[in-house]
């Protein structure tokens, strides 16, 4: 009997050793992949939290230094800029002209625009209706909100004062816009919110010097210019037009899509009379046959344009037109275009209403000062901070 419950209490002992065993075993399986996944969700990589703009400290304004020019690329205007905002690439359309300089240190930026509104703009109130919510949301869109806080006007301005906000970033702005009866004229300046002085003195600046080119008032503000800055000469084109080959004192070309081409250039010669033009284009262009001369005046400077036709080895003779420009100094500027029609005469009345775009083009040849757009070519004319 005694053995008998010694084998019995023997077997429970093993029966009690197993179980352990086996938790045992279980809780070494178990508890890694407990530890595992607590381990893993305190790990779990957490997203990078946005950064906050640093505001810089505003900067002094006697160090904003309006000294260097610019002209659009469309050539409908110029302005005088400062050195620390950096143009970018002029935009164009059917009725604005416009370019925005940028000063990423001063986490600042401005814009010039001129505009020519369908209906023209007679006066500062036309002016403000044509700058409405609708215009503003559109000139805004790159900012996360923007709220118009005042519009009053001043003398002959409508001045316009913003709180707009960006990347997390709280700014403020003004615009100053004008007209004279046809086009508005626009200047736009943005700082962050601790510089109201810098915003003042930069549009106040910007909008002083923004010169209209009133040789190009009847040509579409949409065309594109070719603005040579060693010679100063410039033309104007349509868009769809190429300029094929250009640099600063060489002579460029630009095609038109019919095939019209056009070369602008410049030479040290004298033409001061008809005799002097006819002479020129003969030598100039061989087998050129001399249709009209006629007298021109661009912006205060004489010259002639000439009509003349040229033979070619495919067989009929190309139409040539040639506008010669004489400085005082003894430059001649030259723009010549050329089309594979023959006897074409664009110095005759009826050429206006066969070939308008092309009579348009070679009327905007004129010349302007010389280093636009290079740095430090411009006068100091800083406009005091109201």
């Amino acid at each position: 009997m005694s053995q008998y419950r010694d084998r019995t209490n023997q077997r429970r002992m093993t029966a009690i050793l197993g179980i352990v065993l086996v938790v045992a075993m279980g809780a070494s399986l178990i508890l890694p992949l407990i530890q595992s996944q607590v381990t893993q969700s305190q790990n779990t990589v957490q997203p990078t939290e946005m950064p906050t703009a640093t505001v810089p400290a505003p900067i002094d304004v006697s160090s904003i230094q309006f000294d260097q020019s610019y002209i659009h690329p469309s050539g409908v205007f110029t302005a005088t800029i400062p050195s620390d905002w950096v143009p970018g690439q002029g935009v164009t359309n059917s009725t604005e002209a416009v370019v925005t300089l940028r000063n990423s240190a001063a986490l600042s930026l401005a814009e010039l625009r001129v505009i020519q509104p369908p209906d023209g703009a007679a006066d500062l109130d036309a002016v403000s209706a044509y700058l409405d919510d609708a215009w503003l949301n559109s000139s805004w869109r790159e900012y996360t909100s923007w709220d118009e806080a005042t519009r009053t006007t001043r003398d002959d301005e409508l001045v316009m004062d913003f709180n707009v906000a960006s990347g997390g970033q709280q700014y403020i702005a003004r615009q100053l816009a004008s007209t004279d009866g046809e086009r508005i004229y626009v200047a736009r300046a943005v700082f962050p919110s601790n510089a109201p002085e810098q915003v003042r003195y930069l549009v106040e600046n910007l909008k002083a010097d923004l010169h209209f080119n009133e040789e190009f008032a009847n040509t579409p503000i949409s065309w594109s210019s070719y603005y040579d800055s060693t010679t100063g000469h410039i033309i104007r084109y349509p868009q769809t037009w190429v300029l094929t080959d250009a640099a600063p004192g060489a002579p460029a070309s630009i095609e038109s899509e019919s095939g019209a081409i056009l070369r602008v250039e410049s030479s040290e010669a004298a033409v001061t009379s008809e005799d002097e033009a006819t002479s020129y284009v003969e030598q100039a262009y061989p087998g050129a046959e001399v249709a009209s001369v006629a007298p021109v005046e661009r912006d205060g400077v004489s010259g002639y344009a000439v009509a003349y036709s040229v033979p070619t080895l495919d067989g009929p003779a190309e139409s040539g037109y040639v506008v010669l420009l004489s400085e005082d100094s003894g430059t001649l500027h030259v723009a010549n275009l050329t089309i594979d029609s023959p006897d074409v005469d664009l110095n005759a009345e009826e050429a206006a209403t066969e070939y308008p775009e092309l009579t348009e083009v070679m009327g905007t040849f004129t010349l302007l000062p010389a280093g636009i757009g290079e740095a430090g070519s411009a006068s100091e004319a800083e406009v005091a901070t109201e």
